[in-house]
């Protein structure tokens, strides 16, 4: 096996972090995202009091709450409902803090 294959199937064992961030858009943007994507955005209301809303997947949760975050945990929805969200989502691969290398 190579290093690059070894590299993804380590990878690939790992937990990931999901993180999908829904912020309100202007109109006029909205509009437009709705013409290229060829479809309405179906945002609920319930998230129209918040300039952005943060959603994370139970790995992102234990990521931020090893680190010390603390927030409110407003409701917790399942993925498919997330999944229709608008807005930019970042994933990635999550080694927890105590199996982090040590800098020598």
């Amino acid at each position: 096996m190579s290093q690059a294959s070894d590299r993804e199937a380590i990878l690939r064992s790992m937990p990931t972090v999901e993180v999908y961030v829904w912020t309100a858009l202007p109109l006029p943007l909205k509009e437009r995202v709705q013409e290229l994507w060829g479809e309405e955005f179906q945002v609920p209301a319930e998230y129209d009091q918040y300039e952005r809303v943060f959603f994370l997947n139970e790995v992102a949760l234990l990521m931020y709450r090893e680190i010390g975050e603390q927030f409110q945990i407003l409701k917790i929805i399942p993925a498919d409902e997330v999944s229709r969200i608008p807005g930019p989502s970042l994933s990635g691969p999550y080694l927890p803090g105590d199996q982090l290398p040590t800098p020598s």
